[in-house]
């Protein structure tokens, strides 16, 4: 092998690496027919890293090869992140929408960490699923956490107006 090959090689490693990105050659060889589940987490707390459109675009083509792969794309992040970052939901890439389910909430981007409500989104029968299994351990959000979230989509996102005017402390990946 060429040492330019194999210096660009180490540097896609630790891109990788450090930024707390999944290495889509790697996420390839790894998979086999038992994988049922790939967690994605974007924007990621606590690294700060933001999957670019390119890297999502190229996991969304290994993930479009496996019929019975699913997505778990954990987004409660996405409003919390540091420009040039931009956050793109996994399910909007082409052919994700039925391979995906998204998680998020209210709690990060409304600061309302204490009261937990949350959401998932995707295709009708996995979220039904998901209702069946989730009516088997907690009750229904209370009424207050609800009247404070119908006020808060009111008011638009108050956190992502504190973080615009503020520094990233962590390391920056995109």
């Amino acid at each position: 092998m060429s040492e330019l090959f194999l210096d660009s090689l180490m540097l896609i490693t630790y891109y990788y690496s450090i930024c707390f990105l999944l290495d889509p050659k790697l996420l390839e060889s790894k998979i086999t027919e038992r994988l049922r589940l790939l967690i994605l987490c974007s924007p990621s707390n606590p690294t700060g890293s933001v999957y670019p459109k390119e890297l999502l675009e190229e996991i969304a083509r290994i993930v479009a090869k496996h019929p019975r792969l699913l997505v778990l794309s954990d987004e409660i992040y996405e409003h919390i992140i540091y420009a040039p970052a931009t956050h793109m939901s996994f399910a909007s890439l082409p052919g994700m929408w039925d391979r995906t389910l998204t998680v998020n909430g209210f709690s990060k981007a409304f600061s309302m960490i204490g009261w937990r409500l949350g959401y998932i989104a995707g295709p009708k029968h996995f979220v039904a699923a998901c209702g069946k299994i989730q009516s088997q351990f907690t009750s229904r959000a209370s009424s207050i956490a609800q009247k404070a979230v119908v006020a808060a989509l009111g008011l638009g996102h108050v956190v992502t107006k504190m973080v615009i005017g503020s520094s990233p402390l962590i390391l920056y990946c995109q």
